[in-house]
């Protein structure tokens, strides 16, 4: 029964690496060094919105035995498909890739290295590395994700260790809650946990198989305990990151928003503040980014082409679309991303609810509140 359970452990890690991207780094950050001494409200916000909704996606997904298609099936075959489609363009080649790259150059502050370089380099590296597969949970689990946890907490124990005094801000509780909810849509985590859920359920089933186990129930049990760990362990970062943004919040008022870590680990660590934060995004392009890749493939390949042209053309391609919209910037891509998130997120949320409802109690509706949710969405975004 131990070695079972250790067995989830590396997993769960796995998941976590899975969800750390730019994003989950840059938003704790700066709800912590915009709220001060009321980062309380603001992380609790981002909490609800970063973990505990994506969480739910994930276990809607579980409920579903790990196959996203009939999650989104349920608003029809269609529109289903298109909302994968749309959701994995967003993750991929359009928003999260590029964004992931494109924060990673910014704050590694290369300056000698133009940004189209970088990127070719990024995207070449990711493409080998995502080559095989069937490989990437056992890079993430084993060893990357390791090292990326130990990074992430010498950042947070130093900077909890005698910090200066705290910032006052004049926001009140509720606005820096809504701006904690508000900052959790930019990390896309809902949309991601549909498919790393699907991505982990499917490889967990194949290792189970190859050992001779064939119970649904224990493989269900398994994903979710994995994705416990995975959520918990992002909460504790989101958690540290916005504390030290806020204790530290003097030194990062009027920061760029892409200039975030380097300035945290600068004021945390001194002079060693650099490698640091190289280690960090380094670590946290690599784990999201090679995971992305796999699942947009993976749909491209399977569901768009019908398994008529090779995985490894198709990798191509994803890294292609990748590189040319990073080119744009990390700042550029946020700000356009935005209105989109905003106008999705809610829709999202209450479809994830609505299928977990109907696993769980055999409610029947969601085309109504799903659609209802968006066009009031879409109608908020464009008043």
């Amino acid at each position: 029964m131990l070695k079972k359970k250790l067995h989830i452990i590396p997993i769960g890690v796995a998941m976590f690496s899975m969800f750390f991207g730019a994003g989950n780094v840059i938003f704790p950050l700066l709800i912590g060094a915009q709220a001060g001494d009321h980062a309380f409200f603001a992380i609790l916000g981002f909490l609800i919105m970063g973990v505990g909704i994506p969480f739910c996606g994930l276990f809607a997904i579980i409920l579903f035995n790990g196959d996203y298609r009939p999650f989104f099936s349920r608003i029809g075959a269609w529109p289903g498909f298109f909302t994968a489609l749309v959701l994995l363009i967003a993750l991929g080649p359009t928003v999260a890739m590029p964004r992931i790259i494109a924060l990673s150059h910014s704050t590694l502050n290369l300056t000698s290295v133009p940004l189209t370089e970088f990127n070719l380099v990024a995207c070449v590296a990711l493409f080998f590395l995502t080559l095989k597969e069937k490989h990437v949970i056992n890079i993430l689990g084993y060893v990357l994700s390791p090292l990326l946890i130990i990074a992430l907490l010498i950042l947070i124990t130093v900077g909890l260790i005698a910090p200066p005094e705290i910032a006052h801000t004049t926001q009140s509780s509720g606005a820096l809650f809504m701006s904690g909810l508000d900052n959790g849509y930019n990390t896309m985590d809902l949309l991601a946990a549909f498919f790393f859920a699907s991505m982990v359920y499917r490889l967990l089933k194949i290792r189970t198989e190859q050992k001779g186990y064939h119970d649904e129930k224990h493989l269900i049990s398994t994903t979710f305990q994995a994705s416990l760990i995975g959520a918990g362990l992002l909460a504790i970062v989101y958690i540290g990151f916005g504390t030290i943004a806020a204790l530290h919040s003097q030194a990062l008022q009027h920061v760029p928003m892409n200039q975030l870590i380097f300035a945290t680990a600068q004021a945390v660590l001194g002079p060693y503040a650099s490698l640091a934060a190289s280690s960090v995004f380094a670590l946290a392009c690599l784990t999201t980014a090679m995971t992305l890749g796999v699942i947009v493939t993976q749909f491209i390949q399977l569901r768009v082409l019908r398994g008529r042209v090779p995985y490894w053309a198709c990798l191509i391609f994803t890294y292609t679309a990748t590189f040319f919209f990073a080119n744009f910037g990390f700042d550029t891509l946020v700000k356009a991303s935005n209105p989109v998130l905003s106008a999705i997120y809610p829709a999202l949320i209450v479809l994830t609810l609505c299928n977990i409802a109907h696993k769980l109690w055999g409610f029947k509706w969601v085309k109504l509140p799903t659609f209802l949710t968006l066009a009031i969405s879409i109608l908020m975004a464009v008043i």
